[in-house]
């Protein structure tokens, strides 16, 4: 058996009753001419609209809804085929597992050397830092580039522990809402009670009540007691909840670190591993201060054809709110037509997934006076609930049922909405892709890594024309033999030309080429982002052989010269973050003997030529002083032999 506290364990958890068929979904116009319309709907590609109340997490529902089209996709299913297959469920991956451990640091079970590697929300705080923290769409990739998730929703139910609405949760915690009485009121609901009563304002406050059909018209001060005073908060505290089509944020979210069988609660996935996480180019071009200035042609079509190809898009834009639930003012959104437009040069904040485009979408579907210059629209699935697609509780309530977005022909909310193509803040777009090949004979798999810290905002990149390479060295601790199988890096730059090279390192090894020669593969990426790679052959790791993976990275620059290039891993630290206003932080731990780059002829451990590196390369809106650096994101996928 694998030895769990020495790596990346990821433990296969197949939903039950898991079936599929068939193979990837032919997406007719895939390649040639784009149509002018397109929706993933049409083609059966996407699962049910959900809501991400209580919480700020909006990133892990574009990004799961993103994954969940893809995999679909992938598995040559239509929901409706796969709930054929499945008694009748719908294909529905865990945001709150996503949510959650995208922002856990690593602990000593995951990995001894790389503990307390992550990214940190500054405010301190219980569940709420955590899933009202935003999340960078790398958090994702990060994540799933390790071999974890994504895993169904039944084994990790957006919900907390005793899956309470806002309601139940009020009727089942009478102590805890005396707390909340006493927040609000200043005082116990006794002290406040005796205050009343002394100085004569009971009845005046027991008429407030009636007025409010919170007491019976025919309750007297004479026999209004302090338990109907604690009645009557329970019932305003529900009333603040109405409706209640949501699951309550005072229950217990948090997810434990192991299981019942004690094993690790992280480390699953439903069986489908990461192939690609891309970074598509961006849906416009912007001038030196940020302001827009045009549609990207580029970023239209790779979204475009990114779509055709069966998998949702991940993107960001400026919203009009950016939670659920809080007053629509229609500054951006037309609330008659559901149409979006961001007028104005401003950061985005909120994540949606693009399920398809309308070029004929006409712009005098966009409010008067701010309308786009043209027409065009990508059509949205957000994650704010709809009156079409929710689940009902056992006590009748309708959990993400809200009258948002586009109606159907009967007239009710979808979820859906429309964003102009001429958008100012639409952006970050980006795909996932998966394929299940590695567990495909239901092995374990064991994942080398340590870039366990999201790189926040853009990577630091480094290109030079003489020869520069990068390495991770692993050593199998695992207390058997493995096979290495697959390996991947990440690609700061579009259109990169990377080579993989594979060695069995001499004992005492000097350098990570030094050693036994396994072989090597080639692969050119269209879109920077995570890649992954499968060996030609699986090559036998020992228990106690230590391996590296070399990898060379090439671009061809626009005065076609070829050019060596890799990405530095960064954050901002606790201190740069707070001079930078940012709500997290990050900490990288990089030790010897992990990660090497080859410059000017000669190997280097990252940790003796890391802060030099960033140093030299640094841009000037920040400063080495204020970045934690990591690891390469370079990483090594074995199973057990």
């Amino acid at each position: 058996m694998l030895n769990r506290t020495l790596k990346t364990f990821v433990s296969l958890m197949l939903s039950a009753g898991l079936a599929v068929s068939g193979g990837p979904i032919a997406v007719a116009g895939a390649e040639g001419v784009l149509p002018e319309k397109y929706d993933l709907r049409d083609d059966g590609l996407v699962t049910p609209v959900k809501v991400q109340d209580p919480w700020g997490s909006c990133w892990a529902f574009g990004g799961i809804a993103a994954m969940e089209s893809s995999i679909l996709s992938y598995m040559g299913e239509t929901n409706e085929s796969y709930k054929k297959l499945n008694n009748g469920k719908d294909f529905d991956l865990s945001e709150k597992h996503l949510a959650w451990f995208a922002l856990q640091p690593v602990t000593e079970d995951i990995w001894p050397t790389q503990k307390g590697e992550g990214i940190f929300p500054l405010e301190s705080g219980g569940q709420e830092a955590y899933y009202n923290l935003g999340g960078e769409l790398i958090y994702i990739g990060t994540l799933l580039s390790s071999g974890i998730g994504p895993v169904y929703e039944e084994q990790f139910p957006y919900k907390g522990r005793e899956g309470y609405t806002q309601r139940d949760w009020v009727y089942n915690n009478p102590e805890e809402v005396e707390k909340l009485a006493e927040r609000d009121l200043g005082c116990t609901p006794e002290e406040f009670y005796e205050k009343n009563k002394k100085s004569g304002e009971l009845p005046k406050l027991i008429e407030q009540y009636k007025s409010k059909g919170l007491v019976s018209s025919n309750v007297t001060a004479d026999d209004f007691t302090v338990e109907d005073l604690k009645k009557v908060f329970t019932k305003i505290l529900v009333n603040k909840t109405k409706p209640s089509n949501y699951y309550s944020d005072y229950d217990d979210w948090t997810i434990d670190e192991k299981n019942e069988e004690g094993l690790s609660n992280r480390n699953l996935t439903g069986g489908f591993v990461l192939k690609d996480a891309n970074t598509l180019p961006e849906f416009s071009v912007k001038d030196d201060k940020g302001h827009w200035k045009g549609i990207n042609e580029d970023g239209m079509r790779a979204v475009k054809q990114e779509l055709l190809e069966g998998r949702g898009v991940i993107a960001g834009f400026r919203s009009d709110t950016s939670l659920p639930g809080q007053s629509e003012t229609g500054k951006y959104l037309n609330l008659d037509t559901w149409a979006h437009y961001t007028y104005e040069d401003t950061e985005s904040s909120h994540c949606i997934c693009i399920v398809g485009w309308d070029d004929t979408y006409s712009k005098d579907n966009f409010i008067r006076g701010h309308r786009p210059p043209g027409d065009g629209a990508w059509i949205v699935k957000n994650s704010w609930g709809s009156e079409t697609e929710y689940s009902v509780t056992r006590n009748g309530e309708k959990i993400g049922y809200r009258g948002w977005g586009v109606k159907n022909d009967v007239g009710k909310h979808t979820g859906y909405f429309y964003i102009s193509y001429y958008d100012k803040t639409l952006e970050q777009p980006e795909t996932i892709s998966f394929n299940a090949n590695i567990l495909a004979a239901g092995k374990d798999m064991c994942v080398f890594a340590y870039d366990y810290m999201p790189c926040k905002g853009d990577p630091i990149k480094v290109a030079d024309t003489k020869p520069i390479k990068t390495a991770a060295v692993f050593k199998n601790d695992s207390g058997e033999d493995l096979d290495l199988v697959s390996f991947s890096t990440k690609t700061a730059t579009a259109n990169a030309h990377v080579v993989y090279e594979v060695y069995r390192l001499k004992d005492n090894a000097g350098s990570p080429e030094d050693g036994e020669y396994l072989g090597r593969r080639t692969a050119f990426y269209p879109y920077a982002g995570f890649h992954r790679e499968d060996m030609m052959k699986a090559v036998t790791v020992k228990d106690g052989e230590s391996i590296s993976i070399v990898v060379t990275d090439t671009i061809v620059n626009n005065d076609g010269k070829r050019l060596y290039e890799y990405a530095i891993n960064n954050a901002f630290n606790k201190t740069g973050a707070e001079n930078h206003d940012e709500r997290a932080y990050g900490v990288g731990i990089v030790n010897k003997g992990e990660n090497y780059l080859y410059t000017d002829n000669e190997w280097f451990d990252w940790t003796d030529i890391k802060d030099q590196e960033v140093f030299d390369a640094i841009d000037g809106d920040r400063s080495p002083e204020e970045l934690e650096i990591d690891n390469f994101s370079i990483k090594a996928y074995l199973i057990q032999k």
